[in-house]
C-alpha cells in the first residue's frame, strides 16, 4: 500500500508471476507488470509512491530485481520500466531505503546488501556480517537456537528520515534463527545480535522507541530499542506469518498461518 493510501500493489504466487497495480478508492486494477516469470518473494513501494521495485524469477530461473517507475499510473494508467537487473544473491527481502532517495536493502541467505540506483543500473554492496556470534546478546529465559543459519527474512528502518548523521542510524533485519540483527546503516556494519524468539522470526517492525517482532514461535513481541525485555507479548494460535502497523503507531494487524487475522491496541494491551 502506498504511503497516501492511493495505490495497492497485489503479487500472484505460483508459476505465473503477475503482479497488479490498484487504485484503493475504486477496487480498479490499473496496471498488470509481467516482467518475471515466476517465484516473486518480495516488492515494495518507494515513500513517495512514485516507484515499485519486485524480486522474482526470470524464465531461466535465475532470480531477478525489477522497478518500475508509477508515477503517472493514476493518471495515464500506465507504468515504465527502469532496470530489469539479475542477481546472484538470494534474495528473501527488499525494501527502499527510509534515509535515502534511489537507494534499496536486500536481504536472504547469507546476506544483507545495500544497493544505489545510478544510471539505470544497481551498485550493491553486503554488509560485512564478520564472526557475527561473539556480539549476540539473548534475554534471559530463551534458548540460544541456531543462530549460524543466516537466512534473513525481514527489514525495518529505525523512525528517522535524511542522511545527516547516517552513522546514528539503523537498520533491523531478522532472521530465521529468532535473532534480530543490528545494522548501522551509515557504516554498512554488523554492531549486535539480539535473540528474541526461540523460532523464525518472520517480521520486525519499527516505530519511535519500541520494536515490534512477530515468529513462528506463535508470540508477537513489543520491545524497547536496546531489547532488554519484551514489555508486552501476545500468543496466537499458530505462526505469525505477517504484520502491519499503524500509521500512528499504536496498532498492530498480524496475521498467521491458519489465516487468522488479529488486531493489537499497544497502550490498553487489548
Amino acid at each position: 500500500v502506498s504511503a497516501d493510501g492511493d495505490l495497492v500493489v497485489s503479487a500472484q504466487e505460483g508459476d505465473v508471476a503477475m503482479i497488479r497495480v490498484w487504485d484503493y478508492s475504486t477496487g480498479r486494477c490499473l496496471f498488470l507488470l509481467k516482467e518475471h516469470s515466476h517465484g516473486i518473494t518480495s516488492m515494495d513501494l518507494s515513500a513517495d509512491g512514485k516507484a515499485l521495485a519486485v524480486v522474482g524469477l526470470d524464465s531461466y530461473g535465475k532470480q531477478v530485481i525489477a522497478i518500475w517507475d508509477v508515477s503517472q499510473v493514476r493518471t495515464t494508467e500506465q507504468a515504465s520500466l527502469i532496470l530489469k537487473q539479475r542477481t546472484e544473491y538470494d534474495i528473501n527481502c527488499l525494501k527502499f531505503s527510509a534515509f535515502e532517495e534511489d537507494h534499496l536493502m536486500t536481504c536472504g541467505v547469507d546476506s544483507i546488501r545495500m544497493y544505489r540506483l545510478r544510471n539505470g543500473k544497481l551498485h550493491g554492496l553486503s554488509v560485512q556480517l564478520g564472526a557475527e556470534i561473539q556480539g549476540s546478546r539473548i534475554p534471559t529465559g530463551l534458548p540460544k537456537g541456531d543462530m549460524t543459519r543466516n537466512i534473513f527474512t525481514d527489514i525495518a528502518f529505525e523512525s528517522a528520515y535524511g542522511f545527516s548523521d547516517a552513522e546514528t542510524k539503523n537498520v533491523y533485519v531478522s532472521s530465521t534463527s529468532g535473532a534480530v540483527f543490528q545494522i548501522n546503516y551509515g557504516k554498512r556494519v554488523l554492531e549486535c545480535i539480539y535473540k528474541l524468539h526461540s523460532e523464525c522470526v518472520n517480521c520486525v517492525v519499527l516505530s519511535e522507541g519500541y520494536c515490534i517482532t512477530a515468529s513462528d514461535d506463535k508470540f508477537v513481541r513489543v520491545w524497547p530499542t536496546d531489547f532488554s525485555d519484551f514489555y508486552l507479548e501476545v500468543e496466537h494460535d499458530s505462526p505469525v506469518t505477517n504484520m502491519s502497523l499503524s500509521q500512528d503507531g499504536l496498532q498492530i494487524a498480524v496475521g498467521t498461518a491458519n489465516g487468522t487475522i488479529g488486531y493489537l491496541d499497544i497502550p490498553s494491551h487489548e
